[in-house]
C-alpha cells in the first residue's frame, strides 16, 4: 500500500540533517517545510517534509517526505528566533 499524508503541520524551527553529497564531503541541513502524518496500512507516523531544488523536470521544485531521501539522517532542532518585544 502507497504512504499517504493524512494531515500537515508547521514545523518552526525543525530541520533534517542530511548526509555528505559526495565521499568526503560535509553533512548538511535542509529547513523543514512541515511535519506530516503519513499513513502506511494501519500504520501512522510521522515525517518531516523537505523542498527539493528546481530541476529541468521540476521548474517550480517540489515538496517531498524527507525519509525518502537517501542521504537522510534525522531530524534536529535548530531553535527558533524571537524579537525582544
Amino acid at each position: 500500500m502507497a504512504r499517504r499524508i493524512a494531515s500537515i503541520a508547521a514545523a518552526p524551527g525543525w530541520a533534517a540533517e542530511m548526509g555528505a553529497k559526495e565521499p568526503g564531503g560535509e553533512p548538511g541541513r535542509v529547513t523543514l517545510v512541515g511535519w506530516a502524518l503519513v499513513e502506511d496500512g494501519e500504520r501512522q507516523s510521522v515525517v518531516g517534509l523537505v523542498m527539493h531544488p528546481r530541476t529541468a523536470e521540476e521548474p517550480t521544485g517540489r515538496i517531498g517526505l524527507a525519509d525518502e531521501e537517501p542521504r537522510f539522517l534525522g531530524y534536529t532542532f535548530a531553535g527558533v528566533r524571537t524579537q525582544p518585544a
